[in-house]
């Protein structure tokens, strides 16, 4: 999800609403849409959703120095303090 901070959160979050989500998984007729691996819930030997949560903010990180930080600063983090660092700053 993009977060956006300012002066009104409000205005600016409605104006992204509907992209706001970069991707979401879900279950579909017993499929996941996209098609991401399925792990035993009771026994991983990690933490799936940290490396999910890692991954998507290299990706985020990669994307936006391609985009050259489009001028404004930004920070990447993972929702319910997943993944294995808590937040990366990206420059513009």
């Amino acid at each position: 999800m993009v977060h956006l901070d300012g002066p009104d959160l409000y205005v600016l979050n409605k104006a992204i609403a509907p992209h706001r989500s970069l991707f979401e998984v879900r279950c579909m007729d017993g499929q996941m849409q996209p098609n991401v691996p399925v792990f035993d819930p009771h026994e991983p030997a990690f933490s799936v959703n940290d490396v999910i949560v890692d991954t998507c903010m290299e990706w985020v990180e990669s994307l936006w120095q391609r985009l050259g930080g489009v001028g404004l600063p930004a920070v990447v983090f993972g929702e319910e303090d997943y993944g294995t660092i808590e937040s990366k700053s990206l420059l513009p």
